[in-house]
């Protein structure tokens, strides 16, 4: 009698441990998985107005760019009443850049323009000393064209004619954006087309020859990150306005 007994409390005891560890252990993966978890909130930024058409736009964008660095768990959403748009993603899978820059990189309106000289109103200095021009002014303020006439954009390493080497983008444009770009390089032989991204002048070369083919090179001392970020930009087209972080 007494070994039925024990023997009965052995087998309790087992079972109530492996429900208490089964049931434990689903417990732990959630919470686990909701660490793993980043949610970051935007608002148009102050003066951009934002329809249901700009937030349907914007989430286009946004999740272009997330999948342009290879993340597949990724979750956008826009709120029109409460002009907010939510993106989700999990931490792990953020390979190119820095969490830090999430927010930043798919931010940015990233509107590419083409414009005539390179006239600018001031300047500001980055942390690594590079100088920023700022603020198309003067005959620079017209616009040429802009990145909706932009097919492709794909950052490369180019070799110069010294041992150094750059990362750059090439440009391809489509069919109509080709024919436009001929006709200003035509027009501007010898003169400088500056290119801007937003308020910020990245190029401004003197165009030598016209351009036929509907391609172009975009330089400007960029780093491997921030070429692969700003062909990205390019690529997914621009956000109707700036946003901003809710904090």
């Amino acid at each position: 009698m007494k070994k039925s007994i024990i023997a009965f409390a052995l087998v309790f005891a087992l079972v109530s441990a492996l429900l208490f560890s089964g049931c434990s252990t689903e417990d732990n993966s959630g919470s686990e998985a909701d660490d793993n978890k980043t949610v970051i909130v935007f608002k148009p930024s102050k003066g951009a107005v934002f329809d249901a058409d700009a937030f349907a736009v914007a989430k286009n964008v946004l999740e272009t760019r997330l999948a342009a660095f290879d993340i597949k768990n990724y979750v956008v959403e826009t709120d029109a009443d409460a002009n907010t748009i939510t993106v989700e993603y999990s931490a792990e899978d953020w390979q190119s850049i820095k969490e830090n820059e999430v927010s930043e990189y798919l931010s940015t309106p990233a509107k590419l323009t083409f414009r005539p000289e390179n006239k600018y109103k001031f300047t500001e200095q980055k942390p690594d000393g590079t100088v920023v021009y700022k603020t198309p002014t003067g005959e620079t303020e017209e616009v040429l064209m802009d990145g909706s006439a932009v097919k492709t954009a794909e950052s490369r390493l180019q070799q110069g004619t010294s041992a150094e080497s750059s990362y750059v983008i090439d440009l391809k444009f489509t069919e109509e954006g080709a024919k436009t770009f001929e006709e200003i390089t035509t027009k501007y032989i010898h003169r400088i087309v500056s290119i801007w991204l937003d308020d910020e002048m990245i190029s401004a070369p003197t165009v030598s020859d016209p351009i036929t083919d509907g391609n172009a090179i975009l330089s400007g001392n960029f780093t491997k990150e921030d070429a692969d970020k700003l062909a990205n930009q390019i690529k997914s087209g621009a956000l109707p306005g700036a946003l901003e972080e809710v904090k």
